[in-house]
């Protein structure tokens, strides 16, 4: 379920967007960094909805965000189609988005028949979780067919 939350594709592409969104109205002096960490997310959402045409509030706002045309957990895969669209593709069209996370960054202890051990020990299920590693690449919304043409043709 995890994965399924916070690695879900449109989750992790908005929260490039929205970081997109961010550094641009910090580059138009709408506020310092250290202003950004006073605001709440009403302040930053009474910015962007007075700027309905700004194309990052489009596609935070009105799903026009960058969709999914890649993704895979083989980083040596990932690199190679990354580079192939880079040539194939204007990079400012395309997002990548390489999600690495331990699930079990530490040990927890339970007294397990008088026993203090450690979970892993103790369970097969936490002993075998492996690390997420989730790569994905996504493309402008209208050019989703040509990625996906250029990847089939490719392959």
């Amino acid at each position: 379920m995890y994965t399924q939350v916070y690695f879900h594709k449109v989750v992790r592409i908005l929260s490039i967007h929205l970081l997109e969104l961010i550094k641009d109205y910090m580059e138009k002096g709408l506020f310092s960094k250290e202003k950004f960490h006073q605001l709440t997310d009403a302040d930053l959402i009474g910015l962007a909805l007075k700027e309905k045409n700004n194309p990052l509030v489009r596609r935070l706002f009105l799903r026009e965000h960058f969709r999914e045309v890649f993704s895979t957990n083989n980083w040596d895969e990932y690199r190679q189609v990354k580079e192939f669209l880079k040539e194939k593709l204007d990079e400012r069209e395309l997002r990548f988005d390489e999600a690495e996370k331990n699930v079990m960054d530490e040990e927890f202890y339970l007294n397990y028949d008088g026993v203090l051990k450690g979970l892993k020990e103790v369970s097969p299920l936490m002993k075998n979780l492996q690390k997420i590693r989730i790569y994905r690449i996504y493309v402008e919304p209208r050019l989703k067919s040509h990625a996906l043409q250029y990847l089939k043709k490719a392959s």
